[in-house]
């Protein structure tokens, strides 16, 4: 979902990519949005965000880890800085290498109204449900790049009025 208009609407074998000129208006109302377009056989989602890279692995080893729990939540990840690349804990965090099963999304009736703080609030609704989570890191390599520190806005540092509070460069923070 691409919802500044950048790109042409585009689609392909099993995926799409929809364009809308108009931002909504949380990053939750969106990624709900993304789900109510799947097709309707579609019995996962992957969660992807476009300031981060996803190595080849990624949708087989999510695809393992749906077919294992409700959800999955890695526990690795690898974190692109100033420094280069290394491998980190995720201790919870890091939503945009997240998956769930259609059923685990609906059955909680999708994500909050926020751009900031929705994975963890959504994390701590699948827990109360009693929805199983699996560490796709447990069977695999991690596939997950998270940049940041990299000259680059990015989505982790939006308000709640969808605005990059922040960008991020070289250990240097510059207020936008």
């Amino acid at each position: 979902m691409d919802d500044s208009g950048q790109y042409e609407h585009q689609q392909g074998d099993g995926w799409q990519l929809v364009s809308i000129p108009r931002r909504f208006r949380s990053l939750g109302e969106k990624r709900n949005a993304c789900a109510a377009l799947a097709s309707a056989d579609a019995e996962g989602f992957l969660v992807a965000d476009d300031d981060d890279i996803y190595l080849p692995h990624w949708f087989r080893t999510q695809a393992q880890a749906l077919q294992r729990a409700d959800w999955s939540r890695p526990g690795l990840v690898l974190l692109e800085d100033g420094d280069g690349l290394r491998e980190s804990e995720s201790e919870g965090l890091y939503y945009g290498g997240w998956a769930f099963r259609r059923e685990a999304i609906c059955r909680v009736r999708g994500y909050g109204p926020h751009n900031n703080g929705e994975d963890q609030e959504l994390a701590g609704r699948l827990h109360e449900a009693g929805l199983k989570s699996c560490d796709p890191c447990s069977f695999a390599q991690p596939f997950y790049i998270y940049r940041y520190d990299n000259c680059s806005y990015h989505l982790s540092y939006m308000d709640d009025g969808g605005n990059c509070r922040a960008m991020f460069c070289h250990s240097e923070c510059t207020a936008t």
